[in-house]
């Protein structure tokens, strides 16, 4: 073999491994950006939750209709957050307890709601009670247990 020939052999091999280190770099590249992506989703999801998790317990204790406006509002953004993560995360199990949330809110809600009527009529102790178990929300199941939510 020549050294010419030699030169050509060598400067091919080198341009191969060049050629299959630029290809490993873009795949890893690749991977990186779609890691990132799914961890900004998630940091979104986490704090849409956070904050819905305060407005909640501000909810529970205050109860006014600007807080609860908000609080439809942040129910409103997870739900954008949950369609426009729909192909970066598997979100079956998101998805179920995000049902059984916006449910145990709506049970609030009217429970409130139903617990406002008699204390505005000025009713019995044993009325107010009765409509306090009206709308029970359900802390049974493993979704809403996910959230830290409980009846009081």
């Amino acid at each position: 073999m020549t050294i010419r020939t030699r030169l050509y052999v060598g400067a091919s091999a080198s341009m191969a491994l060049m050629g299959i280190l630029t290809l490993l770099l873009l795949l890893f590249s690749f991977k990186i950006n779609k890691e990132l992506i799914r961890e900004t989703a998630a940091y979104e999801f986490t704090k849409a939750i956070t904050s819905l998790s305060l407005l909640t317990d501000e909810y529970i204790i205050h109860q006014p209709a600007r807080i609860e406006n908000l609080l439809i509002a942040k129910l409103k953004e997870i739900e954008t957050i949950i369609s426009d993560s729909e192909g970066i995360i598997p979100l079956g199990i998101i998805r179920n307890a995000f049902s059984s949330l916006n449910e145990s809110f709506t049970y609030l809600r009217e429970n409130f709601r139903a617990r406002k009527e008699p204390l505005k009529k000025k009713a019995s102790q044993s009325e107010i009670d009765r409509t306090n178990h009206a709308y029970p929300i359900n802390t049974g199941s493993s979704d809403s247990a996910g959230f830290g939510y409980y009846a009081p």
